[in-house]
């Protein structure tokens, strides 16, 4: 469980950066202009990710987890994730 978490392998920051801006915009199909800006938003947060040495894929899931919480307040990202990404519903549970 705990392997999956840091890379074995040292990642160049521009590489880490990369993968983690095209991968947020490709699993929750965000428009580039979008991922960008959520991915300055945690640029603390991603850094100190990358500079501890966690693998891409869960630095992924981490800001995937803060986006999909901003979301709750942030009504032009609830629209771009609610009209673009497939799995809407499983990302906000509708109460009945």
């Amino acid at each position: 469980m705990y392997k999956a978490l840091f890379s074995t392998d040292i990642i160049e920051k521009h590489v880490f950066e990369k993968g983690v801006l095209v991968g947020i915009g490709r699993d929750l199909k965000l428009p580039q202009a979008v991922a960008q800006e959520r991915c300055r938003k945690s640029s603390c947060k991603l850094h100190q990710m990358w500079a501890d040495g966690f693998t891409i894929h869960y630095t992924l899931e981490c800001l995937t987890d803060w986006i999909l919480e901003e979301a709750k307040t942030d009504d032009d990202l609830y629209w771009y994730l609610h009209k673009r990404c497939r799995e809407t519903k499983e990302l906000f549970p509708v109460s009945s």
